[in-house]
């Protein structure tokens, strides 16, 4: 009995501490702010699709970097800008899709993101 005695007040002495004396354990994400997560789509893309002469490739490169831009959590401050380069990159995807204009979509999206946010 005295064992249990003992061994109950060690618990309730090392619960105490461990709660009290660090605190509780917080994880942080190290998640990219929005506006480096746009910019290393932007950059990805634009080399990517430079290095490729196949228009299968192209298209590829090109519906990845909207899926990316899809996938982030858009600030309000961001949104308009954001929804130029999506549409930038579905107009190249389209082009690419119907051997359309090329060089006009090229010129939407590099006018989307000439001032990055």
């Amino acid at each position: 009995m005295l064992v249990v005695m003992v061994l109950s007040l060690g618990l309730v002495v090392l619960m105490y501490y461990t709660f009290s004396v660090e605190g509780p354990i917080t994880i942080v994400s190290e998640q990219p702010s929005y506006e480096d997560a746009l910019e290393q789509i932007v950059l990805d893309f634009d080399r990517d699709f430079a290095l490729s002469t196949d228009s299968t490739i192209q298209r590829n490169i090109t519906q990845d970097s909207i899926d990316a831009l899809l996938a982030l959590s858009v600030p309000e401050r961001h949104r308009l800008k954001h929804l130029e380069i999506s549409a930038g990159l579905v107009a190249i995807r389209q082009a690419l899709d119907t051997n359309g204009e090329l060089s006009s979509a090229l010129t939407q999206y590099q006018d989307a993101t000439r001032r990055l946010p």
